[in-house]
């Protein structure tokens, strides 16, 4: 059976040797502008993922979670951040 390699959506600019690093695992669908993508555009692409790497121009809350249901992880690169931990629990889903 082949393996299918994970969607990576990453939302903002970053460094060649990143993209390169995350296409070594996945399919990767990246920003490379140094404009953030506006949040329809963001919710789109990350629909389609299933994993994000989010900055601190990405707004990550319920609506988007219930709008990716295949996103299995978001990676964050910030300098600092605030998280609802008990929300983000509750939108934790089992594959089984």
């Amino acid at each position: 059976m082949k393996s299918v390699r994970p969607r990576i959506a990453v939302s903002n600019w970053v460094h060649d040797d990143i993209l390169a690093r995350l296409a070594a695992i996945g399919e990767v669908d990246a920003n490379r502008t140094r404009t953030p993508w506006p949040r329809a555009e963001l919710t789109r692409r990350a629909a389609a993922a299933d994993a994000l790497l989010a900055f601190m121009t990405d707004h990550v809350d319920a609506d988007f979670l219930a709008a990716c249901p295949r996103l299995k992880v978001i990676a964050c690169a910030l300098k600092g951040f605030r998280m609802d931990h008990d929300r983000s629990r509750s939108s934790h889903r089992s594959d089984g």
